[in-house]
């Protein structure tokens, strides 16, 4: 008994000693917590944080030291801790409304939408009458119209949070609410007040500086524009993009000097950091000439012998100007050489110049390797990690490409050129969406500059968005009104939009630079908007004008196209007959004339001329495949294939050359030898659609093992959310093959309901239904499938649905 009892006061003195342990920890936790709120009020912030982290230490769920820590480094615009110190609050608190409105407004602000869908969702089913969960509501109701381009229930929302405003005037969601739909609806003065207001709580918010330039763009403000550039280059240093956008507002108003005054300001051939004086030195190649760029080069390098930077610029310019052993030995020799002394990171950066110098010479394998040293040395080298990530991209490597990515925007948040190759990586996985949001932030980054608008107006223009389209070119065109290409694109949108006033607008502005680019581009306008307005004959009559105004050759067989596609054969046999006539020796003359015997039906004099122009330029692909397309549509096969053949073995890389063979090769069932060349055309540029889309189909038709079906959905997921149905048939049956019904279906039924000739894909619709576990549809689809074969067709698919059918008994 004695024992027993001295047992239990053992037991009951341990958990006294526990729960006083326990009551311990948590005083303890608390006292670190009042002596943070204490440092806080005495404005010692970091050492505050370390009494928080410390609560954290001790009772990692204390809810108030949790949420006045997020807000304190929130406070200091460290938003990334701030959003996972918040996220930890909801996780471990998930009815903790402020800490969901936090967060759902943080995600907007930071356009991450799924996060903003997730938190905002979460706030309103806490509370949905406090004001400031209805500003998320209300946010979250304006970004949905949008998407779905329902320009009343976007104009609803606007309303909406002009009313709320006065309740909550500091509320950033409202404000960015009404100041886009101010700038969609061209209020730009009361637009230009709530930036203020918006730019007032939020300084070093950047969408905000963009906004306000479009403003002043719009409005005309140049002394406003510039001063806006100013501050920003004044409250973001660091970033190059901005100087570089107020160097092109100057030369957009031929300051030339005032722009060369403000380069040599920010420069300075001693500078570590390379991108002003690199700056410098482009200004002075592309403004005054290569001679005064290396005069340039030339005099700081005999200030600073040893400067590594100052030579690798030096070897760039060799190398654009076609002395590209020069650059590169030279670049070699300065590796080489280089003391423990040199600076590491400008040795880094020659390395990854002369990679970029070896992908241009074909030397793949080297710039592999530069890469690769690079970033073994340095994990952080922005330029070697974009390199690594447009390999990634290319080898469909897209998850892998968009952390390599991330990584090149820790470092640099506002490369442009980052956010351009992380769209490239989202096309390619199919996230559309994320992809247009890089492509609008990579305008927005650099400065409205031409390329980066051309790219995304020309996503906008493609999905139907005219009007969001417009409005980003002509933003880039307030940065370089001469730029030809932001000029063809907006025509494009014109054209799309049918309005001939503006396009005539285009085609003036064109005409009045003057350059032979131009002068083409507005050529080439004209001819479409004639099309489109007249048809064919006023298309015919504008040519003609310019074929004998110009003797411009382009126009001319332009006339020969218009007039076959019109069907008027008579006029274009005569009218290729007489401007071969006028330069017989032509090879592009030549051509059209035979191209018009083929169209007129004279196909033996075609392939006789063709022929003929083989004999002297034997590499031209295009002359091979009209010659075997001649001779298939004579029923001679073989002399087809021979043609195709035979000019492989003249231009054995030709890509149309092998996309014929491959096709050859399918009919034939010569499966594999099939997917070998569209593996090597895949390699030669995997951008190609149809290619990708082709690949991804025949390994997903005529292999079975797990590797190919991988490849095959790597390669075809950018398939995602088309509306082609050759496409949806691909990438619907690799969903089902990968035993994603459901989303199968959504892409199968269209394509089979758009192709209704088309068996296999009949057959595809069926074999879903199946698995679906639905016969009676899947029987359907199999019969319809087996009579749309025919008696003679003997493919695996086709005999399978005859075996369904048989069994069925139906």
């Amino acid at each position: 008994m004695r024992s027993s009892s001295l047992i239990r006061l053992a037991l009951a003195s341990a958990c006294v000693v526990a729960l006083a342990a326990c009551d311990s920890s948590e005083e303890r936790a608390e006292g670190h917590y009042q002596s943070a709120l204490a440092l806080l009020e005495e404005g010692d912030v970091e050492r505050a944080l370390v009494e928080f982290r410390n609560v954290f230490k001790l009772d990692g769920e204390h809810r108030e030291a949790r949420m006045t820590y997020a807000k304190t480094v929130m406070a200091q615009g460290n938003m990334s801790e701030a959003y996972s110190q918040f996220l930890r609050l909801v996780e471990q608190f998930p009815d903790d409304l402020e800490g969901r409105r936090i967060l759902a407004e943080m995600a907007f602000q930071g356009n991450s939408w799924e996060e903003f869908d997730r938190h905002s969702a979460a706030a309103i089913k806490l509370n949905s009458d406090d004001p400031a969960v209805q500003a998320i509501k209300i946010a979250s109701d304006y970004r949905t119209a949008l998407l779905d381009e329902k320009d009343l229930e976007a104009t609803a929302a606007a309303t909406a949070a002009e009313e709320l405003i006065q309740t909550l005037p500091d509320n950033p969601l409202l404000l960015r609410i009404i100041i886009e739909d101010h700038l969609k609806n061209g209020r730009y003065g009361s637009a230009l007040d709530k930036l203020d207001v918006a730019l007032a709580q939020q300084p070093n918010n950047r969408a905000l500086y963009s906004q306000k330039l479009l403003v002043l763009n719009q409005l005309a403000d140049v002394d406003g524009i510039e001063q806006v550039l100013k501050d920003m280059i004044s409250r973001f240093d660091e970033d190059m993009n901005l100087k570089a956008m107020l160097i092109r507002f100057y030369m957009s108003r031929d300051e030339m000097d005032e722009a060369e005054g403000f380069l040599r300001e920010i420069s300075d051939p001693t500078d570590p950091d390379p991108d002003s004086y690199l700056s410098l030195v482009r200004f002075l190649l592309e403004q005054r000439g290569v001679e005064a760029a290396l005069a340039e080069l030339n005099s700081a390098i005999e200030a600073n012998p040893s400067s590594v930077l100052l030579r690798n610029l030096r070897a760039g310019i060799d190398f654009e100007e076609g002395r590209r052993e020069e650059a590169m030995s030279d670049l070699e020799t300065l590796l080489a050489q280089a003391g423990e002394d040199a600076d590491q990171g400008q040795l880094l950066q020659v390395k990854v110049t002369l990679a970029r110098m070896f992908m241009t010479t074909g030397n793949e394998v080297g710039a592999r390797r530069l890469v690769g040293e690079t970033l073994e040395q340095d994990a952080s080298q922005v330029d070697a990690l974009k390199m690594q990530a447009a390999w990634q991209i290319e080898a469909d490597e897209t998850d892998e490409a968009v952390s390599t990515l991330r990584a090149a925007l820790d470092q640099n948040p506002q490369d442009a050129q980052a956010m351009t190759l992380m769209a490239q990586a989202y096309t390619r996985s199919g996230s559309h969406e994320l992809a247009r949001d890089f492509l609008s932030l990579a305008v927005e980054a650099s400065g409205n500059a031409p390329a980066e608008a051309i790219r995304y107006a020309a996503v906008l223009t493609s999905e139907g968005r005219y009007q969001a389209a417009e409005s980003t070119l002509l933003s880039a065109r307030r940065v370089d009104p001469s730029d030809v290409g932001v000029l063809q694109e907006l025509g494009r949108v014109y054209l799309a939009t049918k309005d001939p006033a503006r396009i005539a607008q285009v085609i003036d502005t064109l005409r009045r630079l003057e350059t032979p680019a131009a002068l083409r581009a507005a050529d080439a306008l004209q001819v479409q908007n004639l099309s489109s307005k007249d048809g064919a004959s006023g298309a015919i009559n504008f040519l003609e004008q310019l074929a004998e105004n110009d003797n411009n050759l382009n126009a001319k067989i332009a006339i020969v196209r218009a007039r076959l596609v019109s069907g008027d054969t008579t006029s274009a046999y005569e009218y290729a007959k007489a401007i071969l006539a006028e330069d017989p020796e032509n090879p592009i003359l030549q051509y059209t004339w035979y191209a018009t015997l083929a169209a007129t039906g004279d196909t033996e004099s075609a392939l006789e001329g063709y022929r003929k122009i083989l004999a002297d330029n034997p590499t031209s692909s295009r002359i091979w495949l009209e010659v075997a397309r001649l001779t298939t549509a004579q029923g001679k096969l073989e002399e087809a294939r021979a043609a195709i053949e035979e000019g492989l073995e003249n231009v054995p890389l030709s890509g149309p050359l092998l996309w014929a063979k491959a096709s050859y090769l399918e009919r034939d069932g010569a499966y594999e030898e099939a997917i070998a060349i569209y593996e090597t055309l895949y390699e030669q540029d995997s951008n190609h659609l149809v290619v990708a889309n082709n690949l991804a189909s025949m390994l997903s038709t005529y292999r079975d093992d797990e590797e190919s079906l991988t490849r095959a959905f790597n390669v075809s997921r950018r398939l995602r959310g088309t509306e082609i149905p050759q496409l949806r048939d691909t990438y619907g049956w690799i969903l089902h093959l990968r035993g994603d019904q459901e989303e199968a279906l959504l892409y199968m039924e269209p394509a089979a309901a758009a192709m209704p000739r088309e068996a296999l894909v009949q057959y595809r619709l069926g074999a879903i239904y199946e698995a679906m576990n639905k016969p009676d549809e899947a029987l359907i689809q199999f019969k319809k499938a087996v009579q749309l074969a025919g008696e003679i067709d003997t493919r695996p698919e086709i005999e399978r649905a005859r075996a369904v059918i048989l069994e069925a008994g139906k």
